[in-house]
């Protein structure tokens, strides 16, 4: 039977490129995506910030009654409404995000005090038509994309103060005295609250991008970066190096590099992938052995015309029945080569060098008795279900040679339509069931593709999707420095 390793190889070798040196992966993020993200940062922002405590006030000032002493205590900023926003890329830098149309409430008490009288109140403020600009640099560390922001302005337009209690002649003193203070408590908590909330909330959803992989016992996938994220005007893209490698025993693939297309749809997000991907996926499972596997009678679909005895290949090779009289075979499969796959614009195409070593099995144990080389060349595609990638392989043509043999030469051309036969009827269809299963398309958390797409051109393979966002979203303790 197709071992757990031959199981493992073909899957990742046709279908490893739905996860992210030379760069062998490269995605782009369209405005329209930006602004599905955009949509998702003004929710997160709507949610985290419902209230925030802003610091006590403590102060004198001089007026014409003479000194007054002032404490604002219990500020709270809260009904915070960002209204609307807008996102652009910067060239070589990030995004800038601007916020439009914001108003929100402050509340507190104060309390005042002169050589004359004291008196204490509350005092409702409202703000409107307030706007924020927030500079979001977009770089690359230790193989990982960076967030940060860079830089927030916030800039007050109108506000209005209600006074309640005191007495009314001191109303006009105490918004003149009041209402400097509290527009720079609010710029600051403003600015402080923006800029960790963006900062907390993008480190938590890069911390769930994949970097160094494992895949299974035997390899991982690395998808760092591999250079810093590049900028249009309307559009972010990154360079990943897209390389499977063995865990025990890493090494570069030979394989050849093809270079890469910019974006070619209009979709949200679309991965461009390499088949060099694919090609170092085969490359590792190759040389940690897991392209080959035995068969026996038992293994053989039993709607075959032709059994592994001996006895069936009489006509055959005549030389083999007669040296072995109705014995059951043993057949050895393996790669002598790790496949390379390439792709156009009809899909993926592959071609393995392999052998089948044929033996006979005696009481002794296993005769060898000749050796079988050639070339299998098949056809891969995938389709997009849902948010699962299936994928078929079909079988295209093997062409066969005799080797090496210890019962003498015979013509290898009445084997070759059971060798046909064992493609298509005995490891494809095991193959395909397993395929069909599939899986999910592989996303960093609370990231979905919708209606993803897969297309072939020239050396390359697109997954184009839009994009849907639902981050979990974590509360931070937030300590904002407000400084007056």
């Amino acid at each position: 039977m197709m071992t757990g390793r031959l199981h493992f190889f073909l899957v990742f070798t046709f279908f490893a490129f739905a996860l992210g040196g030379i760069p062998a992966l490269k995605s782009t993020i369209n405005q329209s995506g930006l602004n599905k993200i955009r949509e998702v940062a003004m929710s997160i922002l709507r949610q985290q910030l419902t209230s925030i405590a802003l610091p006590d006030i403590h102060g004198k000032t001089g007026t014409p009654i003479g000194d007054i002493n002032y404490d604002l205590t219990r500020l709270v900023l809260n009904n915070i409404n960002f209204g609307d926003s807008a996102i652009s890329t910067v060239s070589g830098k990030g995004v800038d995000v601007k916020l439009v149309g914001i108003s929100c409430h402050v509340a507190l008490n104060w309390h005042y005090s002169t050589w004359l009288a004291s008196d204490s109140g509350s005092a409702d403020v409202t703000i409107r038509n307030t706007n924020i600009e927030v500079a979001v640099d977009v770089g690359a560390a230790n193989e990982r994309p960076t967030i940060t922001v860079s830089g927030v302005g916030v800039y007050i337009g109108d506000m209005s103060i209600d006074i309640h209690g005191g007495a009314s002649w001191l109303y006009q003193i105490f918004v003149n005295i009041f209402q400097g203070q509290i527009k720079d408590a609010v710029q600051d908590a403003l600015r402080g609250a923006v800029t960790d909330t963006i900062n907390e909330q993008a480190k938590d959803f890069l911390s769930t991008l994949p970097i160094d992989e494992p895949v299974d016992s035997v390899s991982m996938i690395d998808v760092g970066l591999e250079m810093t994220p590049t900028f249009t005007p309307s559009s972010l893209t990154t360079a990943h190096l897209g390389e499977f490698y063995s865990i025990k025993n890493p090494q570069e693939c030979p394989s050849a590099h093809h270079t890469l297309p910019d974006s070619t749809t209009d979709e949200m997000v679309e991965m461009v992938l390499d088949p060099f991907l694919i090609n170092s996926a085969s490359f590792v499972y190759w040389a940690n052995g897991g392209m080959m596997y035995d068969l026996e009678d038992k293994d053989v679909p039993p709607e075959s015309p032709v059994r592994l005895n001996t006895t069936d290949f009489q006509d055959m090779i005549p030389n083999l029945y007669n040296a072995y009289p109705d014995r059951l075979m043993h057949l050895h499969l393996q790669a002598d080569q790790y496949p390379e796959v390439t792709v156009d614009s009809d899909g993926i195409q592959g071609a393995m060098v392999a052998s089948i070593n044929v033996s006979v099995i005696l009481p002794s144990g296993l005769a060898h008795v000749f050796t079988l080389g050639g070339v299998v060349n098949v056809a891969g595609e995938v389709h997009c279900d849902g948010e699962k990638i299936r994928g078929k392989v079909s079988f295209l043509s093997a062409q066969i040679k005799l080797s090496e043999t210890v019962i003498g030469d015979f013509d290898v051309e009445p084997l070759q339509d059971i060798v046909d036969f064992l493609c298509t009827m005995g490891a494809l269809p095991a193959l395909n069931q397993y395929l069909a299963n599939g899986f999910d398309v592989p996303s960093a958390e609370g990231v979905s593709l919708i209606n993803p797409k897969i297309a072939y051109g020239p050396g390359y393979i697109t997954i184009s999707a839009d994009l849907d966002y639902k981050p979990t979203i974590k509360t931070h303790a937030h300590n904002w420095d407000v400084s007056l």
